[in-house]
């Protein structure tokens, strides 16, 4: 006979253990369940808790009621519960439906267990309460589910008034249902964590992309928002965001019908505090483009600037220029950023300029400037660091790419420079997502 009853008692276990897993998952799908955790609950949440958890008990009851294996019975999870998750009135609430239930069915409740369930509805409210109003931890639920169901048989044994044999057999059945109780709000308790934990990241997402298009929106909200048109020069420009939000920008203004600005920087770092670094950059070029037309004092400017008023320790990468469309004479300073590329007669070249350190590094740092003639049919192509820093599974693009796709190209004109450095970095990425903002600015001399 214990052959055949063990292979059941074990099956029956088995169910009602996933009974409690598919209950609790229910219940984490309903909104609101974890809305007050470390937080007073309303009465009308106490109410559906109780409610809720009652109905546990009475199915817990009346699934078990009659078998081979009713002391296998789930019920006392249902106050247990409640009182973990809501409270003590939600803890008492759920026992004394849960009670009421059955004995709408059987007509009546033993005393006994009247006062076990509505004990343990209480006491595990008590215990959320302890524990700030937050949901246990797992192994707590478990070793509280242990200490309640053996102080229930304790109670019960109290009131039991049949022979010796019955009360041995009662502590067999008993230690069996110490397992299942135990592991069963341990289980309950997993997966009410893992439902927190899980709408804890989903939140923590919402918000970073909130800020991710906060700071996208800055970015973007700082640039031109159309490039002037000159005579004897051609200009165009791409910035490319990525899934992270860098930090480059670049500005192009006339300055005189024959004189421009233009500049190309990248500040050094992601995110929020990378978006504010780089409107500061490009409203302090602004500001300093009032009062001086020299790029080395420009970038003096910004750089004591950025120091004074900026509590990150970003720094910048910046190109600045000043150029004169009549003759081409482009008088340009070089806060560390990457060299340029000149096109010329279907070749490309790096322009050789020895940089300086980056803005926002030393105070009362004095830049150097330097002069080049950009010649009619030239282009001066500049870009930050996300075209040669665009890394696939064989490493880095670098330069030399750039170089042989732009000599490659016949007579081009700046539009097509443009499309043709980001077609390269894609291509290049693959399936991949180039990780840093990809930004080209192109300034082609013509014949006036």
């Amino acid at each position: 006979m214990s052959m055949l009853i063990e292979p059941l008692v074990i099956g029956d276990l088995l169910e009602k253990l996933s009974t409690v897993c598919f209950a609790a998952y229910l219940l984490t799908r309903l909104k609101g369940v974890d809305k007050y955790t470390g937080k007073e609950q309303s009465w009308r949440y106490i109410a559906i808790m109780a409610v809720i958890f009652g109905i546990l008990y009475a199915f817990g009851y009346y699934a078990g009621s009659g078998t081979e294996t009713d002391f296998l019975s789930i019920k006392k999870i249902g106050p247990n519960m409640a009182g973990l998750i809501a409270g003590p009135f939600a803890g008492v609430g759920a026992a004394a439906f849960g009670l009421f239930l059955q004995g709408a069915g059987t007509g009546g409740i033993p005393i006994d267990t009247l006062l076990t369930e509505l004990m343990n509805g209480l006491v595990c409210g008590i215990v959320f309460l302890l524990n700030g109003r937050r949901l246990i931890k797992v192994w707590h639920a478990v070793l509280l589910g242990a200490v309640l169901t053996t102080a229930d048989s304790i109670i019960t044994l109290f009131f039991y008034q049949g022979i010796d044999l019955s009360r041995l057999l009662l502590f067999n059945i008993a230690s069996i249902e110490i397992l299942v109780i135990a592991t069963g709000m341990g289980l309950f308790t997993l997966l009410m964590h893992n439902v927190a934990r899980e709408r804890e990241i989903s939140s923590t997402a919402s918000r970073l992309e909130g800020q991710v298009l906060a700071a996208r929106e800055i970015q973007l909200g700082y640039l031109p928002a159309k490039i002037p048109s000159m005579k004897g020069i051609r200009v165009a420009a791409k910035l490319i965001p990525m899934h992270e939000v860098g930090g480059d920008f670049y500005d192009f203004q006339q300055i005189t019908p024959t004189r421009c600005f233009f500049c190309i920087g990248d500040v050094a770092g992601k995110g929020v505090s990378a978006a504010f670094v780089m409107a500061s950059s490009l409203t302090l070029l602004r500001n300093a483009l009032i009062y001086s037309q020299s790029p080395a004092e420009i970038l003096s400017q910004v750089n004591q600037g950025l120091i004074r008023s900026s509590n990150d320790s970003l720094f910048v990468t910046l190109l600045v220029g000043i150029m004169d469309i009549e003759t081409g004479l482009i008088t340009y300073a070089n806060a560390g950023h990457n060299l340029p590329f000149l096109m010329s007669k279907n070749t490309a070249t790096l322009i050789h300029m020895e940089p300086d350190i980056p803005v926002g590094t030393f105070d009362d740092y004095q830049y150097q400037q330097n002069e080049f003639r950009l010649e009619s049919g030239e282009q001066l192509v500049l870009y930050t660091d996300g075209v040669t820093e665009c890394e696939n599974k064989t490493g880095m693009l670098g330069v030399e790419p750039v170089i042989r796709a732009l000599s490659d190209l016949q007579g081009p004109d700046p539009d097509t420079t443009v499309h043709t450095i980001t077609e390269l970095v894609f291509t290049y990425a693959g399936s991949g997502i180039p990780s840093d903002d990809v930004t080209v600015l192109v300034i082609g001399r013509q014949d006036s």
